[in-house]
């Protein structure tokens, strides 16, 4: 009956675990992280050199199956199930208590916390679990002769340094002395002794013979200043599963009864642990940019809408990614001060102030755009920094086939169709470079061709509004290069040349002028000292004309205090461009535009 109620525990944890991991989302988790495993011996020489390799590696093996959304999500809570099994099996080694099962619970649901931020590296569960492998393996072979016990052990700590990384080595030896002191409490002295030589042994050889950094050598994964994760929180992970670990210790024999009391009560406790994970909010700010491009890649214009106005965030890739689903939606040019637009034109394109996780950002618009020689040479910058990611080899493949050049172009397919996931549409590519009749059946190529400029190259990183003529010249019907430049200009405070392109608008079928375009003509005319009721063809509506005669009476009751008057503008006049010119523009306000790395 015992064994009966204990098989059905384990099942309905299994089952919490897979409901949880489908909220959780392991295809954005693929998705932000860009998992990929590439069958090939570079890729496996690449992980075997490096300390923590291996592990990252087996990773790499089993997560890029996230790319599926149903089987990623399953897959991710068998995993975290594994973990939760794993380490029970060792509590149990330590502790008769039991609330062993409500301890072990608790390292899945830890994991299920942090993976609210989608950057957070799988790589650790992998870890975690490789270290209690070993740990219940070493235990099982538990021997009393010393020189026997400390070459098993000797070989298990190196073993878990150079798969996984120190700290796993670490967890492993604080396991093996908690049943130590259970077990054989004559061994503890000689066990200390044995972790210190070891510890010291391989840190010297980390630092001053492979010179590896801090993060590789702790954790067997090198974070980045550019990268969203924070090596405390990673850490947090490892000391909490030590912690619990000596909680278990100390619970020994303290908490024992035959009832069945506590086997409800641990899974009343557990199923709270695990909705408590889920409803704690993370506070970590960068989770935002990673949510945001992740509605970007599943074009999920809306949510990124509906999100961005709840939230009202002054974070640049959250405007940057709203300005673009503004576009997207048809709304960039009637509502686009109803959102935050403090950075001006750095949000509407990243390529002046960019960082090694905007480089994608940069290619994909120009790629939306048709410039498709701007798309390749951002997606080169990316390469420089993360080498095998797929997005950025299938970018290379595809412009290199739109720009036809045709061998450029083959490395990268190659190199994708050793992925699993990517086998198809590298396959693909290899196809249309093999030949090249293929093509005129690919709409997307053939229209990209007739979009992208003949100049090819990349013009300049300081300012978009060269390439973004350009677009227009090679094909006047290009609607988001049009719209883009136009929101360019009025984000610049560029008037003079926003009302210039205006006559441009009858190209791409607009019928009337959108209200924020108005607002932008009636400045333009406001400050030349004229009045105009048209322009190329289009009236500016009453209500544009009513709505900054108002905002002008507003401004003079505060006797043209700007100060004053900003609190009482803003909220009447907000979402108006007057208003983003006076109060918000970073050229009005003479603000250095700047970005930290972390």
């Amino acid at each position: 009956m015992k064994s009966a109620r204990n098989y059905i525990l384990h099942i309905l944890v299994l089952i919490v675990l897979i409901i949880f991991a489908f909220l959780t989302n392991a295809h954005k988790i693929w998705d932000i992280q860009q998992i990929v495993f590439y069958n090939d011996t570079q890729f496996w020489r690449e992980h075997i050199a490096i300390i923590g390799g291996p592990s990252e590696w087996l990773t790499n093996l089993i997560c890029q199956f996230f790319y599926f959304p149903i089987i990623g999500n399953f897959l991710l809570g068998v995993l975290l199930f594994i973990l939760f099994e794993i380490f029970l099996l060792v509590v149990n080694k330590i502790s008769n208590s039991n609330y062993n099962f409500i301890i072990s619970f608790i390292i899945p649901a830890l994991f299920i916390y942090m993976l609210k931020n989608p950057i957070f590296p799988l790589n650790f569960i992998f870890q975690l679990i490789i270290s209690f492998i070993l740990v219940y393996l070493f235990l099982r072979f538990y021997s009393l002769k010393i020189y026997i016990d400390s070459i098993l052990f000797s070989l298990f700590f190196i073993a878990l340094f150079y798969t996984s990384s120190f700290l796993s080595a670490l967890i492993f030896s604080l396991s093996v002395i908690l049943y130590d002191l259970n077990q054989h409490k004559g061994k503890i002295w000689y066990r200390l002794a044995n972790i210190i030589l070891l510890s010291t042994i391989v840190y010297l050889i980390a630092k001053y013979v492979m010179f590896l950094p801090n993060d590789r050598f702790l954790i067997g994964k090198e974070l980045f200043t550019f990268q969203t994760i924070r090596l405390t929180r990673v850490l947090f992970i490892f000391f909490a599963v030590m912690l619990l670990l000596i909680v278990a210790f100390l619970l020994h024999k303290k908490l024992r009864t035959a009832s069945p009391a506590p086997l409800i009560l641990n899974a009343g406790i557990g199923i709270v642990i695990f909705i408590g994970s889920w409803l704690i909010p993370l506070n970590d700010e960068n989770i935002l940019p990673d949510t945001f491009r992740y509605f970007d890649h599943t074009k999920k214009w809306d949510k990124i809408l509906s999100k961005a106005q709840k939230l009202h965030s002054n974070d640049r890739i959250v405007n940057y990614y709203t300005n673009k689903a503004l576009y997207y939606t048809g709304k960039l040019s009637t509502n686009l001060f109803d959102y935050p637009q403090s950075w001006g034109e750095y949000a509407l394109f990243l390529t002046t102030l960019t960082e090694p996780n905007t480089l994608m950002d940069n290619s994909n618009i120009f790629y939306e755009l048709g410039h498709i020689g701007a798309a390749r040479y951002w997606a080169f910058e990316a390469q420089t920094v993360f080498e095998n990611r797929p997005e950025i080899l299938k970018r290379l493949a595809e412009c290199n086939i739109i720009l036809e050049n045709y061998q450029a172009a083959k490395p990268f397919a190659l190199k994708l169709s050793k992925s699993i996931v990517h086998r198809t549409i590298a396959n693909y590519y290899l196809r249309l470079i093999n030949d090249t009749t293929l093509i005129a059946q690919d709409k997307v190529i053939v229209h990209k061709r007739k979009c992208t400029p003949k100049v090819s190259v990349f013009i300049t990183k300081q300012n978009p509004e060269n390439e973004l003529k350009m677009l227009i010249e090679t094909n006047p019907k290009n609607r988001m290069a049009y719209e883009y430049l136009q929101t360019y200009y009025l984000l610049h405070n560029d008037v003079i040349k926003f009302v210039k392109n205006i006559c441009n608008m009858s190209n791409i079928g607009f019928n009337f002028l959108p209200n924020i375009y108005e607002e932008g003509i009636i400045t333009y005319y406001y400050m030349i000292n004229q009045k105009t009721d048209t322009l190329c063809g289009y009236t500016i509506s009453d209500a544009s004309k009513y709505r900054f005669e108002g905002y002008k009476r507003a401004l003079s009751q505060f006797g043209g205090n700007f100060e004053s008057a900003e609190p009482f503008l803003k909220e009447t006049f907000g979402a108006t461009y007057w208003f983003y010119l006076h109060f918000v523009s970073p050229i009005t306000l003479k603000k250095e535009i700047t970005i930290e790395h972390e």
